[in-house]
This record gives C-alpha cells, structure tokens and sequence, in this order.
C-alpha cells in the first residue's frame, strides 16, 4: 500500500521523519508494505492492519506544521525530547484517533497547536500528555478537539486549573489527573465536561475537594480518589448516585462509621487497601451498599476488627443482611479473628484472607469448613496457637480448634449479664412511667415536661423537631450530617441531625 504525503516538511518536521525516509525537505512516499521500513532512521509502521505508526525515542526535539499520513489512526510521540506545542504544530490529521505525546519535555501547550485545516471534522479520540512538566491547563487549549473522549494528564505539575481548562472537550468521557501537586478542585473545572464518567484524582497530596467538586459530573461512574490525605469518608460522594467504582486507598482513613458509606446506590467495587491508620470497621458500615459486589481491605496493618454486622443494614433502614459480596481481599492486615455471620462466605466467588495473623481456636473453626467448599485466592494459615503455627486453616481437624477455658463463655457471667441488662430495661422502664403517667401539675415535672422535647432518657439535649422515646430522641436521622472520626452517639444518646 502506498500513501503520497502532500506537504511541505519544515526543517523541523524532518526530525520527526514521519516520511520515513531520509532528513529531506521535499516530498517523499511512503510506502508501508516495505519490509525494510522500521531499519530506516525514520518511524516504524506497526501492523500494517492496525495503522499503527510508532515514532517513540527517536530524539524529536520540536514539532511544527506535522502532517500525518491519511492512513495512520494511531501515532506514538512517546520518549522524544519535544518540550513545547506551538501554534499548529500539527497542521493535519485526517484520520487520527489515537496520539501520545507522554515522556516527554513538554512545558506548554499553545491555543491552536492541533489540526486548524481539519478542525471542522474532528476525529481524535484519545490524547496522552502524562509524564510532562506541564504547569498549567491555558483556557482553551483543546479547541479543536471537541471529538476527545479520553485525557491523560497524569504525572505533570500541574497546581491549578481554570474554569476553562476543559473548555471545548463537552464529550470526554476519561480524564486522569493522577500525581500533579493540584492545590484545590472544585466544581467549576468540570463544568464543561457533563458527560465524564471517570475521574481520576489520585494521589495529588494534600489537595483541598470543595464539597461542589462534582456537582457538574453527576453522572461519574468511576472515581479515583486514592492517596490525597482524606482523613474521613468525603460528603461531596452523596451526590455521586451513579458511581460503580470507587477508590480511596492509601489515605489515612481511622475508622469506618456506620452510615458513612452512604448515597452510592450502585457502587459495586469498593477500593480500602493501604490504609495505614485504619483500625475498625464498625457495625452497618457497608450496610446502605446493596449492590457491592467486590471489598478491597487489603495491606491495612492496624485493621484489628471487622464488626459481625459490617455488612447489615441499620435496624432504622429494616435491618438485615443485603450485601452480596463475590470478591472479599483481606491480606496482610492485623485480624486475628472473623465472625462467621460477617457474609454468606458460600457467595464468594474469589476470597483472599492469606497473611493475616490468625489465632485458630474454637471461634475461627468455621473457617476450615468453608476453605474445604470454598477456593481461596491465597492459602491463610494459622500464627497461633504455637502448635498450629504455619499450618493451612484448611488442613485442620475441628478437634484442633480449641479454646481455653477462661475463653468460653461462662454460664455465671452470662446470667450476671442478663441480671444486669433486666436492671437496666427495669430502671428505664420506672422512669418513663413516671415521666409520662404523672399528673402533670406534680412537683418538679412541670419544667421537665416542658422541656421533653429537648432531653433524651440520660439528659442529653435533643435537635429541635426530635422528642423524648424509650430508647432515643427520635426521629434520630432527619438528615445525615458528614461522618467524622467521633462518627455518631450510641443509642439512649442524641444523634447528630
């Protein structure tokens, strides 16, 4: 197959070779069904059916009025020593979707460096410009490129953007900021692009997300959020309703709360690994997440405890287990113990609980009868007791799982506690009925009364609206305030409106 290229090359563009002949500034062929094409100096037609043309480390330093052959839909720029895009560095690419210019010098990028003679039917779809030193996104850099779905900025210095960095790219689907030193992101950078579905931010360091963030990308469907100093589960995910992966690994997350992980109707891959202050997960924190499918907790040193309610519903949403796991990775992480009513270990399609320090006595014997049923990812093995050290869980008789005496429940405690709780329900109970049943003109309940919508059973004040129940000022939850580290009061306690 032969191409005739019908340009005039600068002396610039003779570096680039994209004739793949000899430096010239005449007119060449190119002629891409010649075996000895990629010994030339020049770039090297890969796969002729893929129309392919790789130009990588070939020491281009600049790039002025380039024309790509009519043929070529992908071409790569990769490793060259470019350092800036000017004004119509590309004069034509009829046919080009696909161009990476990543590993490269480049600074800046100028308006109208792409394709003027061919910018009223664009056809690029994919741009790579990770591994830069680009500083800034100018307004309007990308005209020219309304076609683009995908935008790699990963790994430049990025610190600041504009409300028109993105201007002109309304169709990008994919954007990756990954590891630029972005000082805020706020919602503005993001107005043009309503129909992104993949936002990759991650690890830009101390970065600062306003809760508008997304406002503008509603409809994001993967989110990358890893490594940013996020010390609590973000309150701007709540307007995500559409978001099927999220990733928040590698940020110094201390404990999961309950009702934290809310407002993500559809999340179905859940990313909390590397999470180097990560302590508990308590009770119903995966509850809201009905449709998760796969838990990433891996590599989380300080994890000592995953509550057995995890992954049930609060009791004020209708209690009950919901969550459908099919992937659960819990490497390398400080359990020593897990409940069996945690999940229905019989759905896992893929489990990895291998390096964990696991005390194999009589609370973890039902991990033996599932690893006989169920194919782990990797074999956990038991750290203690000393005998059982080393051995696979799954090669254990159920006589070896044994506990210690002082470990087994006794029936003297457990009556003391159920004596306990009878005083406690006994007391509450003696206190409302005074509180509701007394006349109201007795002694020293006026005031009280009065002030009943105020106080909870131990005294606790209670929102405005909330009033005085057996248990809680209720309605608890009226609305869900951000998660915190101190997360919310237990119950016979005011909850945060």
């Amino acid at each position: 197959m032969t191409a005739r290229v019908s340009h005039k090359l600068s002396g610039w563009l003779t570096f680039l070779h994209l004739v793949a002949f000899s430096i010239t500034t005449s007119l060449q062929p190119l002629d891409m069904s010649n075996p000895d094409l990629c010994v030339q100096p020049g770039c090297c037609l890969q796969r002729a059916e893929q129309l392919r043309l790789d130009c990588s480390a070939r020491a281009i330093s600049e790039l002025h009025e380039a024309v790509v052959p009519a043929v070529v839909e992908s071409l790569s720029l990769r490793r060259n020593g470019i350092s800036r895009l000017e004004r119509e560095s590309f004069l034509r690419a009829p046919a080009l979707r696909q161009l990476d210019l990543s590993s490269n010098d480049i600074q800046s990028v100028a308006r109208q460096w792409w394709c003027p003679d061919n910018a009223s039917v664009p056809v690029l779809k994919s741009l790579s410009l990770a591994h830069n030193r680009l500083k800034v996104i100018a307004d309007g850099v990308f005209e020219g490129l309304e076609s683009l779905t995908h935008l790699d900025l990963g790994y430049n210095n990025i610190r600041t953007l504009s409300k028109g960095s993105f201007w002109h790219l309304g169709r990008l689907k994919e954007l990756v900021l990954d590891h630029n030193p972005l000082v805020r992101v706020n919602g503005d950078h993001f107005a043009p692009l309503g129909e992104l579905r993949s936002i990759q931010l991650n690890h830009l360091g101390q970065v600062s997300l306003l809760r508008d963030a997304f406002r503008f990308v509603n409809g994001v469907e993967t989110l990358g959020l890893a490594g940013n100093g996020i010390l609590s589960v973000p309150r701007l995910l709540l307007g995500l309703t559409s978001l099927k992966s999220l990733d928040l690994s590698w940020n110094p997350l201390k404990r999961l709360h309950p009702l934290c992980l809310h407002g993500m109707p559809v999340l179905r891959t859940l990313n909390l690994s590397h999470l180097s202050h990560l302590s508990h997960v308590d009770a119903h924190a995966f509850g809201n997440l009905h449709n998760l499918r796969k838990l990433y907790l891996s590599f989380n040193p300080k994890l000592s405890a995953i509550h057995p309610d995890a992954f049930y519903r609060h009791p004020w949403s209708g209690g009950g287990q919901v969550v459908r796991l099919q992937e659960l990775h819990l490497r390398q992480t400080g359990l020593q113990s897990l409940s069996p009513r945690l999940l229905d270990w019989d759905e896992l399609l893929v489990a990895d609980l291998s390096e964990n320090h696991w005390i194999c006595d009589c609370r973890l014997s039902w991990m033996a009868a599932v690893a006989v049923t169920q194919r782990w990812e990797n074999e956990p093995r038991c750290a203690g007791p000393h005998l059982l050290e080393g051995r696979a869980i799954r090669d254990l008789s159920p006589s070896e799982f044994s506990c210690e005496p002082e470990q087994q429940p006794s029936m003297e405690l457990s009556s003391s506690i159920l004596m306990l709780c009878g005083i406690i329900v006994s007391a509450v109970a003696t206190f409302l009925g005074v509180l509701f049943y007394q006349p109201l003109h007795a002694p020293g309940l006026t005031g009280l009364l009065e002030n009943a919508g105020e106080l909870s059973v131990t005294g606790t004040r209670c929102p405005p609206g909330g009033r005085l129940s057996p248990y809680e000022c209720w309605p608890p939850l009226l609305s869900i305030a951000p998660c915190s580290e101190q997360g919310y009061h237990l119950p016979a306690q005011c909850y945060k409106m």
